[in-house]
């Protein structure tokens, strides 16, 4: 039996599965099928089969064979805002002996399967030829993807967003090729080729806060209300389009407020527009306002310049393909960054001392000025803090129901005259004291109740990182 002379015929063949036979005379014969993908086992009868029933092995050109096997492809870039999708290949034939004149283009759709599941189909314009040819090193192709509508494919953008990088393989069993001035059309040959692209990564180290600013409070005093300003990168060269997504905002454990993300088209890094910088409006909504968490929060974001972390849960990313496809990626988190302000608060303290009565009661009166560094008005209601020098205990300082200190956005204004400090220092140091006049003291607010607009901050602790000058 010659296989150059007998007819063969498969009836069972797993797809991709390629298979070579080899004749006395060196030639070559590929069989290729699109059957039922289920099947495992190649089965080849000779003789006056029905050939309705089955199909035929052909022979495929070495020529074909070898500029198959040299064909290198690379992802460049995709946009899904587009329907179908716009993508950019690479592609060169990495082999040397090969004639100059050779390329190789697909008369049909390929398919694009990711993780062993048909995803879509890459249609690919254009001619892949040799490196170096006309001293080129690699030729471009546009290729539009055209993804279907199935739970594979929500789950192929779900791998895009969550994963670092991704493979999908492109595949077809038929190309046209060209080579030595002869050209090979609709040749039936197994192609596959591995595609490898940057996932977002769940969009982590890409998510920069700059600032945030406390504008407000919503109706009613149910949370603050701040603008933030919030960098989102691209890490890719694919473009999206993110739909508009709640995010919930925790510092450490605790569950400090909400954003919501507006829609918005992330561009592709390589455009050089890659990066979306969003201003959005915060609620700064604590569960529970005493947590130490949160007044870790409110503290550290007041007085010092301390690059406080905070995580976005994003709870419901939802992603637009082309006009009206949409694909929900389950929640994940990110971890960011800002700066605290840095703000004293008190700008100097006055101290009034009636001889007769601070050296019998060790009583003193005082006022301070105090700067406002939200763009609201500020509130205090009542507060207790302790003045120090030179880290000893000097005064004990407390005021409550203070329904008249009220600061306006942006400036500092000079309290109300508060009497009753208790001096916590003996007569005759309190009387060095107040000999020197001016001095510098440094101001820890053991409990102070705040309102920030109609939001009302209650026991908050701080200590001022600089000293005070007391007048």
């Amino acid at each position: 039996m010659s296989i150059a002379t007998d007819i063969y015929f498969i009836t069972n063949v797993q797809f991709s599965k390629a298979l070579t036979l080899e004749d006395a005379n060196k030639i070559r014969t590929g069989v290729v099928s699109s059957a039922d993908e289920a099947s495992s086992k190649v089965e080849l009868s000779s003789g006056p089969e029905s050939r309705s029933n089955h199909l035929r092995i052909h022979r495929a050109p070495l020529i074909a064979e070898t500029i198959v096997q040299s064909t290198k492809i690379e992802f460049e870039w995709m946009d899904t805002t587009n329907d179908p999708f716009d993508a950019l290949l690479s592609g060169t034939l990495e082999n040397d002996s090969l004639p100059e004149d050779s390329f190789i283009s697909f008369p049909k759709p390929l398919e694009v399967i990711w993780n062993g599941t048909l995803v879509g189909e890459a249609r690919i314009s254009g001619e892949f030829r040799p490196v170096g040819y006309h001293q080129l090193n690699r030729q471009e192709s546009n290729a539009q993807l055209v993804l279907g509508a199935t739970e594979s494919i929500s789950r192929f953008i779900q791998s895009i967003i969550r994963e670092r990088s991704i493979n999908v393989d492109i595949v077809t069993d038929e190309v046209n090729v060209y080579a030595s001035g002869q050209e090979y059309k609709n040749v039936r040959v197994v192609f596959r080729k591995t595609l490898s692209m940057e996932g977002f990564n769940c969009f982590k180290d890409n998510v920069i806060s700059h600032s945030i600013r406390v504008v407000g409070s919503d109706p009613g005093g149910g949370g603050i209300t701040a603008v933030s300003k919030i960098e989102i990168r691209n890490p890719t060269n694919i473009t999206v389009r993110l739909d508009d997504i709640p995010v919930e905002v925790y510092y450490k454990t605790e569950k400090i407020g909400n954003l919501n993300l507006p829609s918005f088209k992330l561009h592709q890094k390589r455009t050089g527009t890659a990066d979306a910088l969003q201003e959005l409006h915060t609620q700064f909504r604590p569960e529970q306002p005493r947590n130490s968490e949160c007044q870790d929060f409110v503290k550290d974001y007041i007085t010092t310049d301390h690059s406080l972390t905070v995580i976005y849960n994003l709870t419901g990313t939802v992603i637009k393909l082309g006009a009206t496809q949409t694909v929900s990626i389950p929640p994940f988190r990110v971890e960011s960054s800002f700066k605290g302000i840095n703000k004293q608060f008190f700008k100097g303290i006055s101290a009034y001392i009636s001889i007769a009565r601070t050296l019998i009661s060790k009583r003193i009166s005082f006022d301070f000025d105090f700067e406002n560094p939200m763009h609201t008005d500020l509130k205090i209601l009542a507060f207790e803090g302790e003045v120090k020098r030179k880290n000893k205990l000097f005064c004990v300082a407390r005021a409550n129901n203070v329904n008249d200190m009220i600061v306006e956005a942006d400036r500092t204004s000079l309290s109300p005259l508060f009497k009753g400090g208790s001096i916590e220092i003996r007569r005759h140091e309190m009387l060095k004291m107040v000999g020197r006049g001016s001095l510098k003291v440094t101001v820890k607010v053991i409990k102070a109740t705040v309102h920030i607009g109609e939001f009302e901050l209650p026991d908050l602790q701080f200590e001022l990182q600089d000293p005070v000058r007391a007048k």
